[in-house]
């Protein structure tokens, strides 16, 4: 007798086969999942990527018109600087010459020096530090730290430039002397004065007020004509005086 409960053969094949086809049908999900997804992130990216303006310049190609952001700014900057220039053309020549002032650098003027001789006479003798001179009056050789300028006793004597006088005193070889300090740096020294000076200590004087007048004080020069011994230091340094009223 026949059994009619034998399995088909799909059954069969299902029962024989079924764990394998699941296995497969998960497979094939994943991949169309796969599939779809990475195909789906090269779309964005394409996107991304399109959606980013890009200019190529060929050769030949003129280069694009100004944004109309550009051309305001530009029109703005010209019209400021077209202002400015009506501005300054509308002012009077003082104000226009003092608004070129502020807008240039203003170049400083050097301060003037008036330096004049001390009393109008010929050089008896010289400046002489780096070699001995003969001194008339103890007939020996040594250092002149000055110069001797002829002049008769009683003649006035000025001050070589403006500054202030910073010493008045007795000598004992140079007899009544004056010093004056003046603003150049320089200290002009005035010996073989007269006894009482016309000025004191303190006073300020200007280039060519007199100061006193030649005398013959100086005992290690009473052996010379009359004149003026006058010594510049600068520094605390002696000077060629010679140089310095050049």
């Amino acid at each position: 007798m026949q059994n009619n409960n034998k399995p088909s053969g799909f059954r069969r094949f299902l029962r024989d086969n079924g764990y394998y086809l699941v296995i497969g049908l998960c497979a094939l999900a994943v991949g169309v999942s796969g599939y779809f997804l990475l195909r789906g992130g090269s779309s964005e990216k394409a996107e991304e990527t399109l959606s980013v303006p890009v200019t190529v310049k060929t050769d030949g190609e003129e280069e694009s018109a100004p944004s109309e952001d550009t051309k305001k700014d530009t029109e703005d900057a010209a019209a400021i600087e077209e202002e400015t220039e009506e501005t300054i053309a509308e002012l009077p020549p003082e104000e226009t010459a003092e608004t070129a002032d502020n807008l240039t650098p203003q170049e400083v003027a050097p301060t003037m020096r008036t330096v004049l001789e001390p009393v109008a006479g010929e050089t008896l003798y010289a400046y002489s530090m780096s070699a001995l001179a003969y001194n008339e009056t103890t007939r020996d050789w040594r250092t002149h730290a000055g110069i001797d300028l002829a002049a008769e006793v009683g003649a006035p004597v000025s001050a070589t430039e403006a500054g202030t006088v910073t010493a008045v005193y007795d000598d004992d070889y140079l007899g009544t002397t004056v010093e004056i300090t003046h603003d150049s740096g320089y200290v002009t020294i005035y010996a073989n004065l007269e006894e009482s000076p016309a000025v004191s200590v303190g006073q300020t004087v200007a280039a060519g007020e007199v100061i006193g007048s030649v005398g013959s004080t100086a005992l290690l020069e009473v052996g010379e004509a009359p004149h003026l011994h006058f010594a510049v230091t600068s520094g605390g340094y002696s000077v060629d005086p010679s140089d310095y009223l050049s």
